[in-house]
């Protein structure tokens, strides 16, 4: 009976052992195939996979702006806002008021941020043996943060005066509100609040792309993803959004009163 019992435990021992020399192997296997694509690609790639990504998260992105709007006049909470702007202007336009302005938001912000995050990282960690420590990952996220920032603050600025209520918009089109402001305010209004902009953006990115990279790192070491796969994007890009937006929100939602 014991030695029965003894045999089995070695027998799962040895299932388990297989099972975990398994998944490593496949995680080995996938960063042997992974294809190696050029470093300039990043950053159109960058911009291409923030567009699609707009397509999906503009209804939300607005649905921020007008409950950041004084009073709760515009809904208390997303799904509040998002009934009454669809009311009001119809389901299409209402969740996708902005979308053109707020795809090359996205894409000038992406093909920086991500576009230049790991050349800077490499600029800064030059041993490829060794991952890099968290203080460099946190120091060439701030870096591009705070060039993403002054790229794309002109479009930060119309995407928020276009995604206020329609009835309350001057604003028919991102080219529209482009000539509109520099006739009316002067060049120099797009740069409205990029004091504002710079320090969310250094804050947001180097938080956002240091919860990725380790996280990505962690993840495939353990052999629970295999490296490059859509799984492992995807839920990196969860736990690094969320670390991300609670450092942003206080100012993400100040600077909406300064455009």
């Amino acid at each position: 009976m014991a030695a029965t019992a003894s045999t089995r435990r070695r027998g799962r021992k040895e299932s388990a052992t297989v099972r975990v020399s398994a998944a490593h192997s496949a995680a080995t296997e996938a960063r042997e195939l992974k294809v190696k694509l050029p470093s300039w690609l990043s950053m159109p790639n960058a911009g291409v996979a923030s567009c699609l990504a707009v397509i999906g998260t503009n209804p939300m992105d607005r649905a921020k702006t007008l409950t950041q709007l004084p009073g709760n006049k515009y809904g208390k909470d997303m799904v509040d806002a998002l009934r009454m702007v669809c009311k009001q202007e119809g389901t299409l336009p209402g969740l996708y008021r902005g979308l053109p302005v707020a795809m090359v938001r996205e894409s000038s912000k992406n093909m920086f941020r991500i576009g230049l995050f790991a050349p800077i990282l490499s600029a800064m960690h030059r041993d490829p043996d060794t991952p890099a420590p968290a203080w460099k990952r946190f120091l060439a996220g701030t870096v591009t943060g705070a060039l993403v920032a002054v790229s794309s603050n002109p479009f930060d600025l119309v995407k928020t005066r276009m995604q206020v209520p329609a009835a309350l918009s001057e604003y028919t089109g991102m080219t529209q509100a482009m000539r509109m402001i520099v006739r009316r305010e002067g060049f120099g209004t797009f740069y409205k609040g990029v004091g504002a902009s710079v320090t969310r953006d250094m804050l947001g990115s180097s938080v956002n792309l240091t919860v990725a990279s380790m996280a990505s790192e962690a993840l495939v070491n353990a052999g629970l993803f295999a490296p490059g796969s859509p799984a492992l994007g995807a839920v990196c890009g969860i736990l690094s959004a969320a670390a991300a937006v609670a450092v942003m929100q206080p100012i993400d939602t100040s600077r909406a009163y300064v455009y």
